[in-house]
């Protein structure tokens, strides 16, 4: 692909998603180079989905951990709070890697339109800190659990 050809796909991805930019750009590339940025825009979505299960499976065992270490507390028994908490170190790691595996995902599909819930997130998070700076955990729980 030329400078110019990718620049002018640059332009189309600004406009659209990744797919219909590489139509877009195909006329002026020809057949060979206009299959080959097909190929390439497809394996870099399924590259990604497939990283999205790997995560989304690595996510439900965390679940099943923390679901196990607090389930006692249903039948009115303690838990051990240290064992719940410290599942939360790969409950993050886990949670921020598919996070970062959807924004990758995301910007070949015109971020711009579809990052609101994203940006839910971080507005959600960055209210958070506030009231953990602070030591308002009360607050935090009513505000956030509905406590």
């Amino acid at each position: 692909m030329t400078k110019e050809q990718r620049e002018e796909l640059e332009k189309w991805l600004d406009k659209t998603d990744f797919f219909t930019a590489t139509e877009k750009l195909a006329p002026a590339v020809g057949p060979s180079e206009a299959r080959s940025l097909r190929h390439m825009a497809g394996q870099v979505v399924i590259d990604r989905l497939s990283e999205m299960r790997r995560e989304l499976k690595r996510l439900e065992a965390v679940c099943q951990r923390m679901e196990h270490a607090v389930r006692p507390a249903l039948s009115g028994q303690p838990v051990n709070g240290t064992t719940y908490v410290n599942h939360f170190q790969p409950l993050d790691g886990w949670v921020a890697s598919l996070l970062e595996t959807y924004i990758g995902l995301l910007v070949t599909a015109r971020p711009l339109e579809r990052a609101g819930k994203v940006d839910q997130l971080c507005i959600a998070l960055r209210q958070i800190v506030p009231f953990q700076e602070r030591g308002d955990r009360q607050k935090l729980f009513t505000d956030f659990l509905k406590l």
